[in-house]
């Protein structure tokens, strides 16, 4: 995207109201500052109710004009769509940071995984604002990957708490038996 601030002074003025419109329950966005080819793009969940809901308000962002020409004005460029799932949501979806913590692992019920995500809170919260867990539905190679998208104002403080996190045997433990493997992680700034 070759220019990301008037995109987000769109998205702010009337864009977030247009695809609410269209059925978005919440709108996020981050800009990856360091996350390998990922760098520099630009990234926006919309929540939906539902996957038709999905399906129909990306149609309908598609079909609007005024959405149209802001992705051409600011030189916009797909470069991936997927589909998660929230499994677990813990703290607030504030902060001036966030990462995303991609790890692959063996499937786990959702009880399970939100019991672990009560032992991963317990040390994140120290440097963390809020933590989704997500899991992806369709989305290329990453389909059935879970990732973790975590809010800061500190990204020091997140990455201390982070590191206190995977030196807990519990969590050593859940991922030893999981086959749990990170396999990717981006940092970013929050625009919205």
């Amino acid at each position: 995207m070759s220019n990301v601030q008037a995109f987000v002074d769109a998205s702010k003025d009337w864009g977030n109201d247009r695809v609410r419109e269209y059925g978005a329950t919440d709108i996020n966005m981050m800009q990856v500052v360091l996350g390998g080819e990922a760098a520099g793009t630009v990234q926006i969940g919309f929540e939906y109710p539902s996957i038709d809901a999905v399906l129909a308000g990306n149609a309908q962002q598609y079909s609007d004009p005024q959405i149209l020409e802001l992705l051409q004005d600011c030189g916009a460029e797909l470069v991936r769509r997927s589909l998660l799932r929230t499994v677990g949501e813990r703290g607030e979806r504030t902060g001036a940071y966030a990462t995303g913590l991609y790890v692959a692992h063996d499937p786990i019920d959702d009880e399970t995984a939100n019991n672990n995500l009560d032992v991963n809170w317990s040390h994140m919260q120290e440097g963390a604002t809020g933590m989704a867990m997500m899991q992806v539905i369709a989305g290329g190679e990453l389909t059935g990957v879970t990732v973790f998208i975590t809010n800061t104002d500190s990204a020091d403080s997140l990455f201390a708490a982070s590191a206190k996190n995977f030196a807990d045997p519990h969590v050593q433990k859940v991922m030893a038996d999981s086959n749990g493997r990170m396999v990717g992680r981006v940092v970013g700034r929050r625009l919205l």
